[in-house]
């Protein structure tokens, strides 16, 4: 063990000092929804039932989706709230452990029976460490580690290295109890896997290709059961496999855009993308430039096999290199394991689910045994010539080698540091596609100061994104309705209409546009063109959390139109299908106050102050319940608190009346509410000189 002192130290140093500075990098892309906007994970108490929610966290459907990932998630919340910098040391030594059970499994590969290597002891640690090294260190992985929710993939990596190194472990000369025991162990690591993401399901096949290759001879009944087993689970899978994709329709639409509805193209088309999109992350990985690494590639389809013509040649390159890997594991299973696990660690997504194209951090788990072949081979090199020049070249080399990697993950993690510079750095690398138009554009009207400029410009980034390749089909719906909701958020209701409509033409089943466009017309007043279309997605009985926005939307609505009974029961709807409820609470005590229920309006009241304590039109609509209720003692003392909470100026701002703004919340009847506050001003001491 003392041997491996100094490898674990060297892969840990030089893996923090490459992404340390990424601690203080904010939330990128889909961090909002899985994590900063994800209430399951955003956890208060470490009691069964909170956990067990967390596991239930998939932003959309709020089904099991990734439970270990999310877990992780939740924990982070716990102990440090949405500080981005826990979220990124959880996923920096994900990582480390990671490159460390690299090193053990390399370790334990090269000293197994079918290896065969001249390697002495020292060697056997070096290959390693260096293998290890340039898989931790190359910028490939940037996407997997700084990216936060990608700790889905790197975390599914870990698990499954976790998973061979105890497989490999098992093999050794132990006692059949203990064996057994570390079997176990790593069953739960590969359950654990598919727990942080769906990639390892094929794991299994490279755990039968290794006892296959390096473990042939092992005549010992437990080996023999388990290679049986193992076959059993590969059938097992590929079966399924063949089921689902039966099922599911993927075969007889392989050449038809049905499937593929979100996509802008076939099933046929990015089946025969995936070659040259391998052949390609197999160039990033042998030329490690940081420049050639963005979030957003460009990248042309692939029609048949001869458009682009780049086609067929990719195919065959991609089929001969597996095939040769499979022959390679018979007599050099060193050299043909790294290449077929390479290719069937992407079999998943690089198969017809309609997934987008391609992804870096896609490269996370199957990149794992990628640099073991160069690392042999230049120590193999160095017994081969045994030069004092051949050692030190070597030596040279290998040091070089890691320490550019090092630096080449270095400046690429800089351009994670804020998302402007991220989405900057991606369209100077991909000018034809939408998506870095269009975060800009969100950057520019959302996150940067509110004024006319900023404006103007994300306007300007929105536009210049209609038309060019885009992920989903109807993507350019989703600008337009953008550019609508730029337009809502400036009060300028008219012209935010008339995007949403034109959005809605291009895509009538894209509800935030129905969403946007309907709140667009309750605010102009035109409440009961509104309602149609928020029953029209009602109606649809969609799941998930996003019905409830929808039903909280139609009850103000319904306020508005002066049916407080129905309102009630739409904001109760909302409540139910949310798992952030406390959120819809004021609405509901609003629609309840209406309705004489004033008792019941107090108690969500209070529910929804507790949440907001400072929200001041909570307060004058506490107040409004309690002069409702003839309450008037009561609401004389809501009323002074108000000005031990506000001062005046702000208090006498809420008040005044903003007209057509009123409409985007719940009614509160401010002519009722203004005299009576304001008097109260009066009768304070020293009411001038309130704080």
């Amino acid at each position: 063990m003392q041997s491996h002192i100094f490898p674990f130290l060297i892969i840990t140093l030089l893996t923090t000092l490459s992404y340390v500075h990424t601690t203080e990098y904010p939330w990128h892309l889909d961090d909002q929804v899985n994590i900063v906007r994800n209430p399951p994970t955003q956890i208060t108490e470490l009691a069964p039932q909170t956990l067990w929610r967390s596991l239930f966290a998939h932003p959309v459907s709020g089904k099991l989706s990734r439970p270990v990932a999310h877990l992780s998630f939740a924990l982070n919340y716990y102990f440090g709230k949405d500080d981005v910098r826990g979220y990124h040391a959880v996923n920096i030594c994900i990582h480390i452990i990671t490159g460390l059970l690299l090193y053990v499994s390399i370790c334990l590969l090269l000293n197994s029976p079918a290896a065969k290597q001249p390697f002495s002891p020292r060697q056997v640690s070096l290959i390693a460490l260096l293998a290890a090294l340039l898989w931790a260190l190359h910028p490939i992985q940037t996407q997997a580690v700084t990216y936060i929710v990608q700790r889905m993939a790197s975390m599914a990596a870990m698990w499954s290295i976790a998973c061979i190194t105890l497989f490999l472990y098992s093999f050794r000369d132990l006692h059949p109890k203990r064996r057994l025991s570390i079997l176990f162990l790593s069953l739960t690591c590969f359950l654990l896997a598919l727990g942080s993401k769906e990639n390892p399901v094929l794991l299994p096949i490279s755990l039968l290709l290794i006892q296959l290759s390096f473990f042939k001879n092992d005549s010992r009944p437990l080996s023999r059961y388990l290679k049986w087993l193992l076959f059993i689970i590969v059938v097992f899978i590929l079966l399924y496999a063949v089921y689902f994709l039966v099922s599911t329709g993927m075969i007889q639409q392989l050449t038809s855009s049905d499937y593929f509805y979100t996509r802008p193209y076939t099933a046929f088309e990015r089946l025969f993308s995936q070659p040259r999109i391998l052949l390609f992350y197999i160039s990033l990985l042998l030329y490690p430039d940081p420049t050639r690494f963005s979030i957003d590639h460009s990248f042309q389809l692939s029609h048949s096999f001869l458009q682009p013509w780049t086609t067929l040649p990719a195919v065959i390159i991609t089929i001969s290199a597996f095939i040769g890997g499979l022959v390679l594991l018979k007599k050099r299973p060193l050299l043909g394991f790294p290449i077929v696990f390479f290719f069937i660690n992407h079999m998943i997504e690089s198969s017809i689910i309609p997934l987008e194209l391609l992804f870096e951090h896609r490269n996370y788990l199957p990149s794992l045994f990628f640099f073991l072949p160069l690392s042999i081979g230049l120590f193999s090199l160095q017994n081969h010539l045994r030069t004092r020049f051949i050692q030190a070249a070597v030596c040279i080399f290998s040091v070089t080698l890691v320490l550019l990697f090092c630096a080449a993950t270095y400046l690429r993690n800089t351009v994670w540091s804020s998302e402007e510079r991220l989405w900057k750095d991606a369209l100077s690398k991909a000018p034809e596609n939408a998506r870095p138009y269009s975060y800009l554009g969100r950057i520019y009207g959302w996150e940067k100061p509110k004024n006319e400029e900023n404006l103007n410009k994300a306007i300007e980034y929105y536009k210049n994104a209609i038309g060019k390749y885009a992920p989903l089909r109807h993507f350019n719906a989703a600008i337009i309705g953008n550019i609508g909701s730029l337009y809502f958020n400036d009060q300028k209701y008219t012209e935010a209409a008339i995007h949403y409509k034109n959005a809605l033409a291009m895509n009538p089943d894209y509800n935030p546009l129905r969403f946007g466009l309907a709140q667009t017309m309750i605010v102009q007043g035109k409440v009961e063109e509104a309602l149609t279309h928020l029953d029209y997605v009602i109606d649809k009985d969609i799941e998930g959390r996003e019905i409830s926005r929808f039903y909280n939307l139609k009850g103000l609505a319904l306020l508005w139109l002066h049916k407080p009974q129905q309102a009630q029961v739409a904001f109760s709807q909302a409540i139910i299908h949310s798992q952030e409820k406390v959120r819809f609470f004021y609405n509901l005590a609003v629609s309840s106050s209406h309705t004489g229920h004033y008792e019941h309006a107090r108690r969500f009241f209070k529910a929804a102050l507790r949440d907001t304590p400072t929200d001041i039109i909570i307060m004058f609509s506490i107040i409004e319940n309690e002069i409702r209720d003839n309450n008037i003692e009561k609401a004389k003392k809501y009323a002074k608190n108000l000005y031990q909470v506000f001062n005046p100026d702000e208090i006498k701002a809420a008040l005044t009346d903003k007209g057509i703004e009123r409409r985007r919340y719940a009614p509160l009847d401010l002519e009722r509410i203004r005299p009576f506050v304001l008097n109260q001003k009066m009768n304070l001491p020293n009411a001038e000189e309130s704080p």
